[in-house]
């Protein structure tokens, strides 16, 4: 990822016996070079025409000075945060005695942090470094239930499974694409909720400290706790979906206890209530060596548990890939 950073022409210093000269030491290419050594891609330019023309799908950041702006760049500023193909992150490094309003138009034209100046290179990369982990964070939550997305589950898996006793649960919705036919998507996203709830309050109620839930999308999740907490987990989870589930049927189709759908081939058929089925995988009996490996093991075990009518949780016991 690319950082720009506008430099601002060196300010000429007077000093108390009546000489003025020009610091000798550029800033911005200080700032640039330090920047660059912690690994990041820094472009330094000298004029706003020069900034335009770098923007590009791999910048991410741009540094500018407070003093380098004025009312004619605030169209500039707003286009570089609301028209670029990626979200970038406009940052003005401030004066203490910069007015409020002043900052405030800015922030309404596309900046999204000042800094204080005087700062030090290594502040404005920390700010850049936490910045760049919350987008990367930010960008990897499911949009409906704000729960971490893939790239946080397989992290969290390759951390967890090295640590002894550890439970990996695959949370999947039965008769879920029947019902979100019949009842429609709004409806559907709130079973998805449901159980999404459902999986935080369990790991709230049983395993707060290390608990994990994430949500690999659509009706899947994934929970992550410790082996000796998977029944009641699990058993919190089944129970209260079923209960909950039924607020989601309208009275007849409740008191029949199905629906009337079309399945796969376009044939009318019944179809139960939405159910949910736990496949767990763990380290308890067996090495686990990576999240694919987890995956693997996860989808043999999906089959067993699906094959139950209604709501279920099943355990992998097996010792090896061979049993």
């Amino acid at each position: 990822m690319q950082i720009i950073i506008l430099e601002q022409p060196q300010k000429e210093i007077k000093t108390n016996t009546g000489f003025i000269f020009k610091s000798s030491i550029n800033i911005y290419a200080l700032i640039a070079d330090i920047l660059a050594l912690s690994g990041f891609k820094v472009k330094l330019v000298s004029s706003w025409k020069d900034l335009k023309k770098c923007i590009n799908k791999d910048t991410e950041f741009v540094l500018l000075e407070i003093d380098s702006i004025r009312k004619n760049n605030y169209a500039i500023l707003k286009d570089i945060a609301e028209k670029a193909v990626n979200k970038i992150s406009v940052i003005v490094l401030k004066n203490n005695d910069d007015k409020l309003e002043d900052k405030l138009e800015l922030l309404k034209n596309g900046v999204e942090n000042f800094i204080d100046k005087p700062m030090s290179p290594e502040e404005i990369i920390f700010i850049l470094r936490n910045k760049r982990d919350l987008t990367i964070i930010a960008a990897d939550k499911n949009p409906l239930t704000k729960l971490p997305g893939n790239n946080r589950i397989r992290v969290e898996i390759e951390r967890r499974i090295r640590i002894p006793d550890t439970a990996i649960l695959y949370l999947d919705l039965d008769n879920f694409k029947a019902y979100n036919d019949v009842y429609g998507f709004n409806n559907g996203d709130k079973v998805i909720k449901l159980l999404a709830d459902i999986a935080i309050e369990a790991i709230e109620r049983f395993d707060s400290n290390n608990g994990f839930v994430g949500h690999v999308g659509g009706d899947d999740f994934v929970v992550i706790t410790s082996y000796n907490k998977i029944e009641k987990i699990c058993t919190f989870i089944i129970q209260k979906f079923d209960k909950d589930v039924k607020l989601c049927y309208n009275k007849d189709d409740l008191e029949r206890g199905y629906i009337l759908a079309k399945d796969r081939e376009g044939k009318e058929k019944c179809f139960g209530l939405v159910s949910v089925s736990i496949a767990v995988v763990s380290n308890h009996h067996r090495e686990l060596y990576n999240a694919t490996h987890v995956a693997k093991i996860a989808a043999e075990v999906k089959k067993k548990v699906k094959s139950i009518n209604g709501s279920c949780f099943y355990i992998d016991q097996r010792r090896s890939d061979r049993d």
